[in-house]
């Protein structure tokens, strides 16, 4: 025969009896917060591109060893292969399209500045070094420059002397044969010959 237990349901129905004898139990520590670790998206970025690279390179190790290459050779043309891959990168282009964007403006900056133009290169390179190492603008960084060296920009006031080419007394005044010569084709130009 099977004997059957009965059961007191109603025990768990309500609230827990405490030991104490109370009915409520006291108010619970907080549990300590979930501490969630800290990821550097960075560092798993570099683990994945280094395990990509190797893979890369096993698979085109294993491709030329099949090709009968040696490993000298092998080497050789990973590389190759690898220059040829950075080369037509897309990411490569849009940097260098970045710097020529940059140098235009800089350029712009540059000529709104009166620099002359010949020294577009070296103001450029001394301001973005003072830009970098003051923590400025490109703009206030050329500001910066030529005031310390105003002898790289054209005079901002007052007259400034051009040569025409034309000798100053007229046609026969030059003992130089260039300059008569020049002279006569103005003259031939102005008569309308």
């Amino acid at each position: 025969m099977k004997r059957k237990m009965l059961w007191n349901l109603q025990m768990f129905a309500g609230e827990p009896a405490l030991p104490d004898g109370g009915s409520t139990p006291p108010p619970a520590s907080d549990p300590a917060p979930a501490v969630q670790p800290e990821i550097d998206y960075d560092k798993l970025a570099q683990i994945v591109q280094g395990k990509q690279t190797a893979a890369e390179d096993a698979v085109l190790r294993g491709y030329f060893k099949n090709q009968g290459l040696s490993k000298e050779d092998a080497d050789k043309a990973i590389a190759e292969f690898k220059d040829k891959q950075a080369q037509n990168d897309p990411n490569n282009r849009v940097k260098e399209l970045e710097n020529e964007l940059e140098t235009y403006r800089h350029e712009k900056i540059l000529s709104g500045k009166k620099v002359n133009p010949a020294d577009f290169d070296y103001v450029s390179f001394k301001a973005s070094a003072i830009a970098k190492e003051k923590n400025l603008s490109f703009e206030k960084a050329v500001d910066a420059f030529l005031k310390e060296n105003p002898r790289f920009a054209e005079p901002s006031g007052g007259y400034r002397i051009v040569s025409t080419g034309a000798p100053s007394g007229g046609a026969g005044t030059s003992a130089d044969s260039n300059d008569m010569i020049n002279a006569a084709i103005r003259n031939a130009a102005r008569k309308g010959i």
